[in-house]
């Protein structure tokens, strides 16, 4: 009944907007297009992962090409982190010069943190993006709804009438937020994935510093 999937169409709705809510008492979320229980964090700091001395950042613009390579590298989204790891050990792994270690380490995570940042701006971006059409399509299913109850009054629409165009196009369109709304949940994971790889090659590095340097 008519009645029946109007209600059924805004409970969804109110379901989702509370499910974009900021927490409570969370400031970080603010802004009205991020939709994650996470806080929106638009940057990695170096001092959250680097417990050395951090390196200026302007030495991942004029690292050297293979330097620069390997720290792209160790933040790829294709390789797992034991991966993007291993390529970490296997090029420290070979170098004897404690001196070397100590200057190359530095630059490889300089270089790996700006891709992190990177990655990172252009997934806050797509979160926004996806999050403004979804709210576009809530109030375009809101409003079909409300067309609808004044079109029909609460009486099940006809085949073959404009009511039952309006009614399954309202139908599709709540499909298609439902469906969509489940990525959600994924797309709100890829900033975790990203500060978890940048983590994992700030500790790798400094773990060779350190064994280099005889501590």
């Amino acid at each position: 009944m008519i009645r029946r999937f109007a209600f059924t169409s805004l409970v969804a709705l109110m379901t989702v907007g509370a499910a974009m809510a900021a927490p409570p008492g969370s400031e970080e979320n603010t802004d009205p297009d991020w939709p994650c229980t996470q806080q929106l964090v638009p940057e990695i700091a170096a001092a959250q992962v680097w417990t050395a001395e951090v390196p200026d950042p302007a030495i991942a613009m004029t690292a050297p090409p293979d330097l620069s390579e390997l720290g792209r590298q160790s933040m790829s989204p294709v390789l797992t982190d034991a991966k993007a790891i291993a390529l970490l050990n296997d090029y420290f792994g070979k170098i004897k010069d404690r001196k070397r270690i100590a200057k190359e380490a530095p630059i490889v995570f300089a270089v790996a943190l700006n891709e992190a940042n990177v990655q990172r701006a252009r997934q806050i971006s797509g979160i926004k993006s996806f999050n403004r059409g979804q709210m576009a399509l809530s109030k375009k299913l809101a409003d079909d709804v409300n067309e609808l109850d004044k079109m029909t009054g609460g009486v099940h629409a006809k085949d073959g009438t404009p009511e039952k165009a309006v009614e399954d196009r309202a139908h599709m369109e709540q499909r298609v937020f439902e469906d969509r709304e489940h990525q959600v949940r994924y797309l709100c994971e890829a900033p975790a994935t990203g500060e978890q790889r940048i983590g994992a090659v700030a500790k790798t590095l400094q773990d060779f510093m350190a064994k280099k340097a005889g501590k």
